[in-house]
């Protein structure tokens, strides 16, 4: 089996971005892929077969300032709602300060952006720098949200225990576990290859829940939200997707 087969889960991280392989058959590889910037993790990209990233790829320009997706993933999510938020229109993307951002968000759609948003701004631009220019490279990378993918892999329920806190840990990695046999051992051995102040815990778990559902829905199919969903004006997909468990 040569890499091109695998299947990529990706995650922002404050070092970064964090990258998780996965074979067909449901196996974690190797080590913790790293890359410093979005440049240097889209020359990776062709390695893999399929993508996911939790990070916003189309953004929308509309009056309401509302992709479709994040409303529908957090009827989906229920008491777990609040951990999507809506990123800022595509115009906020160059503010220089959170107040500038505000401006400009609540100017175009009478909307200010949420704090959260704001601290991945800087994300969201290096990888819209990327994809307006080459959005063909959408064949290979989509957007996804790991407490969606956690809830659908979870008998479609989200899984309320904080990601940063041991026990929300532990029970994502035991929902990992189900699908796949080296989920724990992968986490253990990877655990100590970066400083927590690089990549933390949650970051390796976030990106290997995408890899599961990046395989999962190669094989079986993507659900997307919403299931027809409009482009913004680069051709850039306003969607989230998951998968459903085997």
């Amino acid at each position: 089996m040569t890499s091109a087969q695998h299947f990529l889960g990706i995650d922002a991280c404050r070092g970064g971005w964090i990258g998780v392989s996965m074979t067909n058959d449901f196996a974690y590889t190797n080590d913790i892929h790293f890359w410093p910037n979005a440049a240097a993790l889209f020359f990776d990209l062709p390695r893999w077969q399929s993508a996911l990233i939790d990070m916003p790829i189309g953004l929308t320009d509309e009056e309401s300032g509302i992709r479709a997706c994040e409303p529908l993933a957090r009827n989906m999510l229920g008491a777990k709602r609040s951990s999507i938020f809506s990123p800022p229109v595509r115009a906020a993307l160059h503010a220089q300060s959170y107040a500038e951002a505000c401006r400009i968000n609540a100017h175009l759609c009478g909307k200010k952006i949420s704090k959260q948003a704001w601290n991945i701004v800087p994300k969201i631009r290096e990888i819209y720098a990327i994809l307006r220019q080459k959005p063909e490279l959408q064949t290979r990378v989509r957007e996804s949200h790991p407490e969606l993918c956690f809830c659908q892999l979870n008998d479609q329920k989200p899984i309320l225990p904080k990601k940063k806190a041991g026990a929300g840990q532990q029970k994502r990695l035991d929902v990992l576990e189900k699908y796949s046999a080296n989920a724990k051992a992968f986490l253990s051995t990877n655990i100590a290859a970066f400083p927590r102040k690089i990549i933390a815990i949650d970051d390796i778990i976030d990106a290997m829940v995408l890899a599961l559902t990046a395989a999962l829905g190669t094989q079986n199919g993507f659900q997307v939200l919403p299931e027809n969903p409009e482009s913004d004006r680069h051709g850039l997909r306003m969607e989230m997707v998951f998968a459903a468990g085997n």
